[in-house]
């Protein structure tokens, strides 16, 4: 079994990296800052996060709502976020955005629905689907939550360190809980792959965002893509 999974997953790094017209396109996967020790230009370790909240509403509409952690006043950061120290950061954030929360802190942004979106700080990026029943595609599996499409944007060569994480999220207002599904990266704000720091630019990107629906009688799940689109905006501002 393992070596399946070893074989589906080389597969897939192997079409990520195929070089085109338009540069290198590189796996979200790969690491870079947490490397040992971290890739020379990619050291900056972040200090806030971009956070998108995935869900239905009741009437099944979907909902995406935009956060920037720990405000969108960079004036008001703290230090670096070490990178284990994010799912924790990511389950107060799921909990804040959730419709029962009343005062969000932070606040929501203007922007919603993966519309709008300028990356303006090197940063984390995290996308939470909470649902329970719809749960990120992972790389352990042979597959990707997240992947670039070098044909309508900019290759991937800022984007690196992706983790898939499941975060145990209370059910209503009783002691139960179970698991929702989410990614979070680092967004490096890099000019090109040798690690040129972006500046007075803006790269455009496309991604899909792959999950997996489960029936309701059970049986093989459904794979379900999302199709973005988010830019880097240089140079970078505030910390780091």
């Amino acid at each position: 079994m393992f070596e399946a999974r070893k074989e589906a997953i080389d597969k897939f790094v192997e079409t990520q990296l195929k070089d085109d017209s338009k540069g290198r396109n590189f796996d979200i996967y790969e690491p870079r800052l947490t490397k040992v020790p971290p890739e020379p230009g990619f050291e900056k370790i972040p200090h806030s996060i971009y956070f998108y909240y995935v869900r239905f509403d009741r009437d099944l509409i979907l909902r995406v709502d935009h956060y920037l952690w720990p405000s969108p006043d960079f004036r008001e950061w703290g230090g670096p976020v070490l990178y284990d120290d994010v799912p924790a950061i990511l389950k107060s954030l799921a909990i804040n955005a959730r419709p029962r929360t009343a005062i969000k802190n932070p606040p929501r942004l203007p922007s919603r629905n993966f519309q709008s979106i300028p990356w303006r700080h090197i940063s984390y990026i995290a996308v939470f689907m909470d649902e329970a029943n719809w749960r990120f595609h992972q790389r352990a599996d042979g597959k990707t939550a997240i992947a670039f499409v070098p044909e309508q944007g900019t290759p991937n060569h800022s984007f690196f360190d992706a983790r898939d994480v499941m975060i145990d999220m209370p059910i209503g207002n009783g002691p139960g809980t179970d698991q929702r599904s989410a990614i979070y990266f680092v967004n490096h704000m890099k000019a090109d792959p040798d690690g040129g720091t972006l500046g007075e630019a803006t790269q455009a990107f496309k991604f899909n965002l792959n999950f997996t629906a489960a029936f309701a009688e059970g049986g093989d799940s459904i794979p379900i893509t999302i199709d973005p689109d988010g830019s880097n905006e240089g140079p970078p501002i505030g910390p780091p």
